[in-house]
């Protein structure tokens, strides 16, 4: 595994030359990489001589390369949006700028003109709109069927919504995620290419999301694994609930009522191999013998999961037995109520609104995690002569 020393970072700012490189200054960097809403970067900077406090400015664009040497990625795309100036209060102290910047989904914010706030088409169409009025190219529209609002029939409103604020309710009135992210395409020119890829639009099933193959994986491994921590929640409330629709026809009066599946059930209890092997020898006979005791009786008396997962009836819901069914559908990322967060070394495959599988936990823990939120960490510590690198992701997880 690379060690610390080997780390990658490169800050810039600016597309192409001229641009500025900042890493040299860098003291720290955190990128959060969200399933739901915008990514976010936050760069602190050394500034001795008030150079970066007075050229970085807002709607600067930023560029954010981060790994190992042998293996680094382009992670961010974005604008900056705020600076923070910290003057040094004492004489040896050295000068900071905070840099914050958002990914380039930042100019759907402003709310059009009202001229413009009806839309009609298919979703793909509609978003292709949205995202050419902000320059940004749309990579995938991944979601069946496609939703679609006639030329003749009822539009899709906007409101006094941002472009950014609409395509994020229809993600979640569509079980999707919208996202912009980094990424390179076949169909890029070979200065992106060079560059890592670029900035881009999608909207995609949560379905679709989760039936890609895994980012990689994780083992949990005390003193040598690449998952250093990981805390694991139950959360009964947590889990997706298991909801029922009652639609009534407005010609024939016919009532339907329609029940999601009822909660998948957990797994059963058991010590996995590197916990069975050697329990007694480790822990000692009194505790190895109290731990089976605990598993034998979580498989005697199961707890049904119906019994601490919400249940919901939807009411007022529209006279459309398809739209309707659309409110009842689970959330497949949270249907056990299992909430993770971990700490691992640096990794660049891992990414919001993807899977990825992690070993080495107990029994109905291991498997794939959705993974909903992570934070790239880079922090560089010491003087100029004698400076120690780390870099770690910090991510949270739901099954």
């Amino acid at each position: 595994m690379a060690g610390d020393n080997n780390t990658f970072l490169k800050v810039r700012l600016g597309a192409a030359m001229p641009f500025a490189d900042l890493s040299p200054q860098v003291i720290s960097v955190e990128i959060r990489d969200e399933d739901r809403g915008s990514d976010v970067a936050t760069v602190v900077l050394a500034d001795q001589a008030h150079v970066n406090a007075e050229a970085i400015r807002e709607g600067q664009e930023m560029r954010i390369e981060m790994g190992w040497e042998g293996e680094h990625a382009l992670l961010f795309i974005g604008e900056v949006r705020r600076t923070e100036a910290v003057a040094p209060s004492e004489g040896n102290a050295t000068g900071r700028v905070r840099v914050t910047a958002y990914d380039l989904s930042c100019r759907m914010q402003g709310r059009p003109a009202v001229a413009t706030r009806q839309h009609a088409g298919t979703l793909r169409s509609i978003l292709s709109t949205l995202a050419q009025r902000a320059n940004i190219p749309v990579a995938d529209v991944v979601i069946d069927p496609m939703p679609e609002w006639p030329e003749d029939g009822v539009f899709l409103e906007q409101r006094n919504r941002s472009d950014w604020e609409m395509i994020q309710d229809l993600a979640e009135q569509y079980h999707a995620r919208a996202f912009v992210e980094v990424n390179a395409t076949a169909s890029d020119s070979a200065e992106e290419l060079a560059a890592g890829g670029g900035a881009r639009l999608y909207f995609i099933s949560q379905a679709a999301l989760l039936a890609q193959e895994p980012m990689g994986s994780m083992v949990y491994c005390r003193g040598s694994g690449s998952l250093l921590e990981f805390r694991l929640q139950r959360i009964g409330s947590g889990a997706s609930p298991s909801a029922s629709v009652v639609t009534q026809n407005p010609v024939t009066g016919e009532v339907l009522r329609e029940t999601a599946p009822p909660h998948a059930p957990d797994a059963p209890a058991a010590l996995g191999p590197n916990q069975s092997e050697g329990l007694e020898a480790a822990v000692g006979s009194g505790r190895a013998a109290s731990a089976a005791a605990a598993v034998d009786f979580a498989n005697a008396q199961p707890v049904t999961p119906s019994a601490t997962r919400p249940v919901t009836e939807q009411t007022g819901t529209p006279s459309d037995p398809a739209l309707a069914r659309g409110l009842i559908e689970q959330d497949q990322t949270r249907k056990l109520g299992l909430l993770g967060s971990g700490l691992a070394m640096g990794t660049v495959f891992l990414r919001a609104k993807g899977s990825v599988e992690i070993a080495g936990l107990a029994n109905g823990a291991s498997g794939l995690w959705y993974v909903r939120r992570v934070s790239h960490l880079f922090e560089r510590q010491g003087d100029g002569t004698a400076t120690r690198k780390t870099f770690r992701s910090r991510f949270e997880a739901t099954r």
